[in-house]
């Protein structure tokens, strides 16, 4: 901003020493001194479409993720978990969007319960 502030006041001051005529001052504040378009609706538009595509991979890997744990195993892995030894951790990841959760992953000792039951 100082830079064209001052190229300004140059121009400004060639003008007044007859150094230049006013159509070179208009051709040169044109040049150098154009208003940059933004095109504010395109930027806007990716922005959208950008969060779409993201919330798209989210569903898939959620629905992945679903497919992975099959039904029988689930009551295995509640017996695992209510009958562990007390020294076990269990916890379970949970992931929030417009304010409903979702548990995402069912661990034993830092491992997902899928590995835990098929070791078993």
């Amino acid at each position: 901003m100082k830079k064209e502030k001052r190229l300004l006041g140059e121009i400004d001051s060639w003008l007044e020493t007859a150094l230049i005529d006013e159509d070179t001052v208009t051709a040169l504040k044109g040049l150098y001194f154009q208003k940059k378009n933004v095109n504010y609706l395109l930027v806007l538009f990716s922005i959208i479409g950008a969060l779409i595509l993201a919330g798209l991979f989210a569903l898939g890997a959620l629905f992945a993720y679903l497919r992975k744990v099959e039904e029988k195993l689930a009551p295995k892995a509640e017996e695992l978990v209510w009958r562990r030894d007390v020294e076990r951790v269990a916890y379970v990841t949970v992931r929030a969007k417009n304010g409903e959760l979702v548990v995402s992953g069912l661990y034993l000792d830092g491992v997902a319960i899928e590995d835990t039951l098929r070791n078993e």
